[in-house]
């Protein structure tokens, strides 16, 4: 088993736009909408605690549970770098701790492209020892019921993060496909990242109205992000 987690930890799992809204169409995710909560100031505690469902927007009354989840792809650079090698630019970043090793997670990009928003995120150790990502952004729910959690656990994916759209009123769940997994990166047990370097995510979302400029992206264990402008 450890053989095999070693392996997918060489795989390199960031989200492509162009591939998912294939994924999504062909899944059929349905266009729900709902309400955000009031005054978009979610913590950090409630930034894990919803599920992904259809098209990715989901009530607000869900009550929160506790964070469990994957990251990135690859922790060997010192910078966060795209898949060209390009470093990615950072708009934000805010400082958190995973059990007693400290890191800096950056939000690098909010991007959306006709149906879809692509949210593009790092996570530097900032400790001395090397650090395994695992269920650091996970929701802290499994997509296939009790039977998918040691799946789940040992695999690992960034499930958690959501984005709060306040002119709209909305908040934006990653999006799932055809079989109710989430369209974000996936097998976060096995990334393991030394110490200075970063990897990064990425979680794909239904795109907000094209009159949204900003947006709150919101990270598990880590909290809100304000004012975020979205690319178009």
């Amino acid at each position: 088993m450890l053989s095999f987690l070693v392996g997918m930890s060489r795989r390199r799992r960031l989200v492509a736009a162009s591939a998912l809204a294939v994924v999504m169409l062909a899944g059929g995710c349905s266009s729900g909408e709902s309400s955000a909560p009031g005054g978009g100031t979610s913590s950090a505690n409630a930034a894990g605690s919803t599920e992904a469902t259809g098209a990715g927007v989901d009530s607000p009354s869900d009550s929160p549970s506790e964070s469990a989840g994957g990251s990135g792809t690859g922790g060997t650079s010192a910078a966060a770098v795209d898949v060209t090698g390009t470093p990615l630019p950072v708009l934000a970043s805010r400082t958190g701790q995973s059990d007693t090793t400290p890191v800096t997670v950056s939000l690098n990009e909010v991007r959306a492209a006709g149906k879809l928003m692509t949210v593009t995120w790092s996570v530097r150790n900032d400790g001395q020892e090397p650090w395994r990502v695992g269920d650091f952004f996970f929701s802290g729910r499994y997509a296939h019921g009790w039977t998918d959690q040691l799946g789940s656990e040992l695999v690992g994916v960034a499930s958690g993060v959501y984005v709060l759209d306040a002119v709209s009123a909305r908040r934006y769940l990653p999006a799932q496909d055809k079989d109710g997994n989430c369209v974000c990166t996936s097998n976060t047990a096995a990334i393991e990242v030394v110490p200075g370097a970063s990897t990064v995510l990425q979680a794909v979302f239904q795109a907000p109205p094209p009159k949204v400029a900003t947006v709150q992206v919101v990270l598990p264990n880590i909290g809100p992000f304000d004012a975020v402008p979205v690319a178009r």
